[in-house]
């Protein structure tokens, strides 16, 4: 990270599908962090690295820690640009960030952070292990991608 400004890694404009409201036509609350989830494998495709391919060799991120917030309103068949930024990277773990901007007056909409823990597959568990140097260049470099 230089001065201050996460790192942008992606970006992903969205239509809000009917799942992602509740009865009274708002988003229902575990939608952001699905969006999250989208914008961040579609970067880790983007990149060269699609979790699947992770997963058949026995490597994930698994996820520790998930906080999302809802600044205003967002409903059926609104659009949302969101961003998908790093945040502290360390030996095997690191910070995901995502910012949803409502269209067309790109008022923030919702935010959503996760930790990641990078791990491998041991006799049927996950195992905390030091990063590879693609994922943390990635991270600290920003190599942005679109993740559509």
């Amino acid at each position: 990270m230089t001065d201050g400004v996460a790192p942008l890694l992606a970006r992903l404009g969205l239509r809000v599908p009917m799942r992602d409201v509740d009865q009274a036509g708002v988003i229902y609350y575990p939608a952001p962090l699905a969006w999250h989830e989208q914008v961040y494998t579609g970067w880790l495709d983007a990149i060269g690295h699609p979790l699947s391919g992770l997963l058949r060799v026995g490597e994930a991120t698994a996820t520790v820690s998930a906080n999302a917030d809802y600044l205003a309103p967002v409903g059926l068949d609104d659009r949302v640009d969101l961003e998908l930024r790093s945040g502290p990277v360390g030996r095997s773990s690191f910070t995901l960030c995502s910012t949803g901007f409502r269209r067309p007056d790109r008022r923030e909409a919702v935010r959503v952070r996760t930790v990641h823990v990078w791990s491998r597959l041991d006799g049927g568990r996950l195992r905390a292990a030091p990063m590879p140097d693609w994922l943390r260049e990635a991270l600290c470099g920003g190599v942005v991608a679109d993740a559509g």
